[in-house]
């Protein structure tokens, strides 16, 4: 059932269904790349990478012997 000329369809829908024809598709992305609040796309981002925490080692070696028990 095509309810997109009707109006939406009930229940949950996949980005590929909901916007198919190329107007739509193009209507979105341009709405949602413009308004703030929503996302944007400007380059990869480099994230530096940081050491856990010393407690998640204990907890995780807790759990570790707790489970080996078992």
């Amino acid at each position: 059932m095509d309810c997109q000329k009707k109006g939406p369809c009930p229940g949950v829908q996949l980005t590929e269904q909901r916007y198919r024809d190329d107007d739509s598709r193009e209507r979105i992305i341009q709405k949602l790349t413009s308004t703030p609040g929503t996302f944007t796309y400007t380059a990869p981002v480099v994230v530096d990478k940081a050491s856990p925490p010393t407690e998640l080692k204990k907890a995780l070696a807790k759990a570790n012997e707790a489970e080996a028990k078992l």
